[in-house]
């Protein structure tokens, strides 16, 4: 053989391991981030059932509050005054 096939050759395989570890790294690179995303929605799943459990923790009771012979009631007219009992807003 002579020198420059020698060469190209050479040039060649230097470029296929240049080839060769650069979709080494990019296989890394994407193997990385699949594990970020786990993690991530590890986390994210981890903080929406803690929230939910802690919501769950406490007993809420509902009453209801009744009046006899009636009460009193606020009205809010549609020009904003709130009155307790009858409303004079000329509004409809």
């Amino acid at each position: 053989m002579d020198e420059k096939s020698t060469e190209r050759i050479e040039g060649e395989i230097s470029g296929i391991n240049f080839a060769t570890e650069i979709l080494r790294q990019l296989k890394d690179t994407i193997r990385r981030q699949w594990i970020l995303v786990i993690v991530i929605l590890s986390l994210w799943f981890a903080t929406i059932g803690g929230f939910v459990w802690y919501l769950y923790q406490y007993d809420f009771v509902s009453y209801e509050v009744s009046t006899d012979g009636g009460g009193n009631a606020n009205y809010i007219g549609n020009d904003g005054d709130v009155f307790n009992g009858i409303s004079e807003s000329q509004n409809p």
